[in-house]
């Protein structure tokens, strides 16, 4: 019928293939010529089929030796060639495994892919999630962006954390404006005259949410006599040398903070060890975005868990996969998750 959705005996027909065929080459299984597969690759485009995501999973629920199995699935799709880039980071591995373990508690099964570095390597990894009921896809936080031009139409997307990716999806993270007002304000209320904060050039990550912070409290809030003059270390973190770590203790001596405020507070510990500087005998020091699942704390600061950023961005795509809320949308939404202060060796208040 004219205007009626296309079914997968529809591609059967057009294809001139088996209903069954076309669903082995829809579900991505073997045992398929690849002229015939292509075939029904053809016939998919040509009537622009896409699996229904509440028949699929009706169809695709059975019992498999006692345990019930469904064929929708959500996707992690890490930019580049190397899922590394978030594995061997612990807070990005947590709010990772987090956004899976919650998927699948609502029902989806879970795939992962790599999307390599170019249109072309993203739209034959999509084709083949699309293919197999992929419905949802998260992009992992990593600093990699991701080739302009994609269609993501047929998937609803949630970026995970802080990231340089240009997705254009709606992105779950812990708020690091809040954390920092949050960090000064303990500060302020406990009395320190002189807090020195430590920025990096990792700060374009986090579209400048600490630096905005502390030039709006400098200027307008609480800390406003309270806050010596910031150090801005240009390079990410990842990147900083001996030549910064020398600046930052000429920084120390000459600026004399009683306690210092950083993202890379772990850094900046082993500079002043390394100097000679007792933590916090001589000098306090204060984290930012610390894990709060990490007992006990290395640090006192403000910390948050990433599991919950991860288990939030699962809760985000489910409903946005119910709305059918596919595509990158017309206004993004960036949802924000508060920090909490904790007490810590770091500081002698602690």
């Amino acid at each position: 019928m004219p205007g009626s959705i296309p079914s997968l005996r529809d591609v059967a027909v057009h294809a001139g293939v088996s209903a069954m065929t076309a669903s082995r080459v829809v579900r991505g299984l073997k045992g398929v010529k690849p002229a015939t597969a292509e075939r029904v690759h053809q016939a998919i485009e040509a009537l622009g089929y896409r699996p229904d995501p509440l028949l699929t999973a009706l169809a695709g629920r059975r019992k498999r030796k006692g345990h019930q199995v469904t064929s929708v699935s959500v996707a992690l799709v890490t930019p580049g060639s190397d899922e590394r880039v978030w594995r061997d980071l612990r807070g990005f591995h947590a709010t990772v495994s987090a956004a899976l373990e919650t998927a699948q508690s609502f029902g989806y099964g879970v795939e992962f892919a790599l999307g390599g570095d170019t249109v072309k390597s993203w739209e034959r990894v999509l084709r083949m999630l699309f293919l197999r009921g992929v419905v949802g896809v998260f992009i992992p936080p990593v600093q990699i962006r991701v080739p302009e031009g994609i269609n993501w139409s047929p998937f609803s997307g949630v970026n995970l954390g802080f990231g340089v990716r240009r997705t254009g999806f709606d992105t779950v993270r812990h708020d690091n404006y809040q954390m920092t007002t949050l960090a000064l304000d303990v500060l302020v209320s406990r009395g320190y005259r002189k807090i020195g904060v430590v920025l990096s050039g990792s700060e374009v990550r986090t579209d400048y949410r600490v630096g905005g912070a502390v030039l709006a409290l400098g200027a307008w809030g609480a800390g406003g006599e309270t806050i010596v003059p910031p150090l801005m270390l240009d390079q990410p973190a990842a990147l900083l040398t001996d030549d910064w770590r020398r600046k930052f203790l000429t920084w120390v001596r000459t600026v004399g903070p009683d306690v210092i405020v950083s993202l890379h507070a772990d850094i900046l510990l082993g500079w002043l060890a390394k100097a000679g500087v007792r933590v916090p005998a001589d000098l306090e020091v204060v984290g930012l975005n610390l894990d709060a699942d990490q007992k006990p704390p290395r640090l006192a600061g403000v910390a948050i868990s990433p599991r919950r950023v991860g288990a939030a961005a699962a809760e985000q795509l489910h409903s946005m996969i119910l709305r059918g809320r596919t595509g990158r949308p017309d206004a993004k939404l960036i949802l924000c998750l508060d920090g909490t202060w904790q007490e810590g060796p770091s500081m002698r208040t602690a």
